[in-house]
Parts: C-alpha cells; sequence; structure tokens
C-alpha cells in the first residue's frame, strides 16, 4: 500500500491580509461619507463596517493549522474554539487555486462547501514550496522528475 505525502502548516498572522482588510475599510469609510446621506445613515454604516471588519479580522486569523493530504484529504484546526469542536476535516474540491502569492483551498464538509484564503507570509517558504507542489500535484510526480519506467 502506497503511503500518501502529508504536510502539517502551523500558520502565522497575515501581514498582507492585515494591511489588505485595514485598506478595504479605510476606503470604504471614505466612501461612505462621500455619500449624500444623513449624517446618522452614514454614521450606522461605518458602524455596521467596523462589526464586518471585526469579523472578518476573525475569520482570517481562525486558523491555527492546516494538515494537507496529498489524495485530496484536508484537516483544519482552529484557534480559540472549545477542544471538542476545533478540528474540521473535509475533502479538497478542484475549485482550488494555486497562485504564487496566494493559495484558496475549498472543499468539502458535511455536504457544506467551504473556504479558506492563505498568503505567502502566513507560513515559511519551504512549507509554502511545499504546500503549493502538494495542490498542484497530488500524489503524482511532477513530468520531469519522474523515473522511467523498464
Amino acid at each position: 500500500m502506497k503511503q500518501t505525502s502529508r504536510l502539517r502548516v502551523v500558520l502565522r498572522r497575515s501581514r498582507r491580509a492585515a494591511a489588505l482588510l485595514i485598506s478595504m475599510s479605510m476606503a470604504t469609510a471614505i466612501l461612505l461619507w462621500t455619500l449624500p446621506f444623513a449624517w446618522w445613515m452614514i454614521f450606522i454604516g461605518n458602524i455596521a463596517l467596523i462589526v464586518w471588519a471585526f469579523l472578518a479580522w476573525r475569520r482570517i486569523c481562525g486558523a491555527a493549522a492546516i494538515t494537507l493530504w496529498a489524495d485530496g484529504k484536508v484537516q483544519i484546526e482552529y484557534a480559540g474554539l472549545p477542544s471538542s469542536g476545533n478540528i474540521i476535516e473535509g475533502a479538497l474540491t478542484p475549485n482550488c487555486y494555486v497562485g504564487n502569492v496566494l493559495i484558496t483551498l475549498v472543499w468539502r464538509e458535511n455536504n457544506r462547501k467551504k473556504q479558506i484564503l492563505l498568503l505567502s507570509d502566513m507560513m515559511t517558504p519551504e512549507e509554502w514550496r511545499r504546500l503549493r507542489v502538494i495542490l498542484r500535484f497530488g500524489d503524482r510526480e511532477p513530468e520531469d522528475r519522474k523515473v522511467p519506467q523498464v
């Protein structure tokens, strides 16, 4: 029986994600203040924006570790949740995106589609490279590294 490759990555807080979230929130707040509405409507909009930014920040920083198997199984460990429910397992879908600075993992867990955004500064460069290789090739070896069968 062939043993599948496994990668466990402990995630760090992303400065890029924080900068993106802060800049998007500030741009939206400025846009809200330029709209021709009553001041109290703009104020309520800004309160809603602050709540959204807080929840988005908690979601970005929620995942603590990811374990990924080459056969498509994924296990996400969330920080700050009770110990009985902080690990979610599922199977990766083909909708995952693997780029140079951005990876989106899309998986199914109990017939529910879930996703997580990963940026390159959330892990070491070696972990980032290994994660990209497993997501692109899985159990297969790249074509140029295959050993010819005789």
